[in-house]
């Protein structure tokens, strides 16, 4: 989880958790300290036809498991697995998806590694990489081509230097379209936030029930 989520969480609370109609339907909501009608974060599953919807100020959206005996509790299990998780969302207000700068430099990295291309390959007026003087060149050129929603951009890449870097890209592998969609993708923050406060609305729930237990 980035750090950015927890920070971003650390002064929200569980509003309330209730259970309806024999446990099919239920709902938990998080919310932010000092607000009243802002910062809420709201978790409805449905066992009918196993949907969980979110709804709140921190975006909206519907996930789908093909199982009438989870719970919400499971849901939040789940969680723990970020790709799964994303993995049930069937529409979003906001990206599923992300694509960071650094950890597309990183997976580019290790692409051209597994690639052998020979040092004397850059800069080399006989091959399609003789427009980059070194491999970190023809990376930080790259880098610069990812877009944070949509990943890398051709379009882009191909008015910043008439094509080269698509000429080079193929050049490497004629096959790197494959690869070019993961090169940063990662779990949007989105995500990350609403499956932090289930969590976080679970490991409060958990508390008061103690506390309550205790009196």
């Amino acid at each position: 989880m980035r750090k950015d989520v927890a920070l971003a969480m650390k002064d929200h609370y569980l509003s309330y958790y209730h259970k309806y109609d024999n446990g099919r339907l239920e709902e938990l909501d998080i919310k932010k300290h000092g607000y009243d009608f802002m910062g809420h974060i709201k978790f409805l599953f449905d066992r009918t036809d196993w949907t969980l919807s979110i709804t709140g100020d921190y975006g909206n959206a519907i996930f789908r498991w093909a199982s009438s005996l989870n719970t919400l509790k499971d849901i939040q299990d789940y969680t723990q697995d970020l790709s799964y998780f994303a993995s049930k969302c069937l529409a979003t207000s906001r990206p599923t998806y992300e694509y960071d700068g650094q950890k597309a430099e990183k997976d580019i990295k290790e692409w051209l590694t597994s690639k052998h291309i020979r040092p004397d390959e850059w800069g080399d007026m006989k091959s399609d990489l003789y427009l980059f003087d070194s491999p970190d060149d023809f990376i930080d050129q790259l880098v610069s081509c990812i877009d944070y929603q949509r990943g890398l951009d051709l379009e882009l890449a191909i008015y910043e230097n008439g094509g080269a870097l698509k000429d080079a890209l193929n050049y490497i592998d004629d096959d790197w379209q494959e690869d070019a969609e993961m090169w940063g993708k990662q779990i949007s923050g989105e995500i990350q936030v609403w499956a932090h406060a289930l969590e976080l609305g679970f490991r409060w729930k958990k508390q008061q029930e103690a506390k309550n237990d205790t009196l």
